[in-house]
């Protein structure tokens, strides 16, 4: 008697994990959550924000001084490297005071560190203060008379910031000037 309890009881036990067993079968799977995008860092590392607004900067610079080379400068090469905001504003201010003069020489930079990067912020910033060097410039006029004034300083502390430009996957300058805290390049 016991051995045919214990077949019924399997049987049982069989039936009834076959009709589970169906029942899941038959009912519809939840549909798969599509994931949602997220914004991926742009930047491992404070480093690698500094490096990329260095490198920008210094083509930015280069193609700038090139720009002012010319009495009628063409800011087409500048524009790679600044935000068209920028630009405008730096076209203006050189209208303002060129007068048919150019700038001889190129400027270069030293001492940069990171002011501020703000990973957070859309778009994306990058602040830089760095030593500009104006040494090797001279301002000329359309004859080619140097008037650079006396008073002129020739290393001085600068203030960079960058932007992200999302459509470019590119850092680029978007404003600059006298860094206001204590003269590093002394």
């Amino acid at each position: 008697m016991r051995f045919s309890r214990l077949r019924r009881a399997v049987a049982t036990l069989a039936c009834a994990t076959a009709v589970v067993a169906g029942a899941t079968a038959c009912t519809p799977a939840e549909p798969e959550k599509t994931p949602t995008p997220t914004k991926t860092a742009i930047f491992a590392s404070e480093d690698e924000a500094l490096q990329a607004a260095v490198d920008v900067y210094q083509q930015y610079s280069a193609a700038y001084d090139e720009a002012l080379s010319s009495a009628e400068p063409d800011y087409s090469a500048v524009s790679k490297y600044a935000t068209e905001r920028f630009i405008s504003e730096l076209v203006a201010a050189d209208e303002e005071v060129a007068n048919g003069s150019m700038v001889e020489g190129t400027s270069s930079f030293d001492t940069v560190s990171l002011v501020d990067f703000d990973h957070r912020s859309d778009p994306v910033k990058v602040d830089i203060k760095l030593c500009r060097d104006v040494s090797k410039q001279a301002i000329v006029d359309a004859n080619g008379k140097d008037i650079t004034p006396d008073e002129r300083l020739e290393r001085f502390p600068f203030e960079v910031l960058l932007v992200w430009d999302d459509a470019n996957s590119t850092l680029k300058v978007d404003d600059l000037g006298s860094w206001q805290g204590e003269n590093f390049c002394a």
